[in-house]
């Protein structure tokens, strides 16, 4: 959902879900459909609240990652023309905030220097996020060392 602020291509798409029906539906369906496309399915990885499933085609692969949530985002979910239906950025962008705080992943990091630069050239974040930012100011503007 953040592609178009993000210079890499993401890994896997994550399908959020309010509760364990909705999530299982999902799958059975989107599985329905990659594999009429002629995606296969390959490896698989169970969680506590999510699966993830590896889909394969001659034209390349993706991962499909359902999620089951406590909450729903606030605010959401909003129409999207790509997607039918998804969560509002903010939330999305918090939810990227807070696992750079929890794992201080590098590709959570990076992620989140590209929304802050692409943003300020041009495009606002979709709401006031500055205070949170402000708290990454070492990832939103990295000091440069004399090494």
């Amino acid at each position: 959902m953040l592609a178009h602020w993000l210079s890499r291509i993401p890994q896997d798409i994550d399908i959020h879900h309010a509760d364990e029906l909705a999530m299982l539906r999902a799958m059975s369906a989107d599985r329905a459909q990659l594999e009429g496309m002629g995606f296969v399915a390959g490896t698989v990885q169970v969680a506590e609240d999510e699966m993830e499933i590896r889909f394969a085609c001659g034209r390349g692969s993706v991962a499909i990652n359902w999620v089951c949530e406590a909450r729903l985002p606030e605010g959401g979910p909003v129409p999207d023309p790509i997607f039918g239906w998804r969560a509002p950025y903010a939330p999305v962008i918090e939810r990227k905030i807070e696992m750079y705080l929890d794992s201080h992943a590098e590709k959570h990091a990076q992620d989140l220097r590209e929304i802050v630069a692409r943003s300020l050239n041009g495009r606002d974040l979709p709401v006031d996020l500055s205070a949170r930012i402000a708290q990454l100011e070492s990832i939103a503007s990295p000091a440069e060392t004399d090494g």
